[in-house]
């Protein structure tokens, strides 16, 4: 069975709760709860602290990542005027990332 997404009985979207580090799907319309079966996965990674250094693999893929969205930000590099930024570590620090050469900016 592929990891529960939608409440079967509203089709709105679950969210995602540990009680008891059991790992249950929750329904915020109608409440409906759903127990996680053995081949349901869950994968949380939390990173502490403000080293950009850790976010390399999010670094590489911001200007092609196409939910990222863009703004009117001049490169230094190539000179091209629009960049994709995310916000990343304890500060939400702005990185952006120019979408023709990809040079990183903060």
């Amino acid at each position: 069975m592929p990891l529960k997404l939608f409440c079967h009985v509203c089709n709105n979207l679950l969210s995602v709760d540990i009680i008891n580090d059991n790992l249950i799907f929750i329904c915020q319309s109608c409440q409906s709860r759903y127990e996680a079966q053995d081949d349901d996965s869950l994968r949380y990674e939390e990173v502490k602290g403000s080293d950009i250094a850790i976010f390399s693999k999010i670094l590489e893929k911001i200007a092609d990542d196409p939910v990222n969205p863009k703004m009117y930000r001049d490169c230094k590099k190539c000179k091209h005027n629009i960049a994709k930024y995310v916000r990343l570590g304890d500060e939400h620090k702005m990185v952006y990332s120019c979408v023709k050469c990809k040079d990183i900016s903060m």
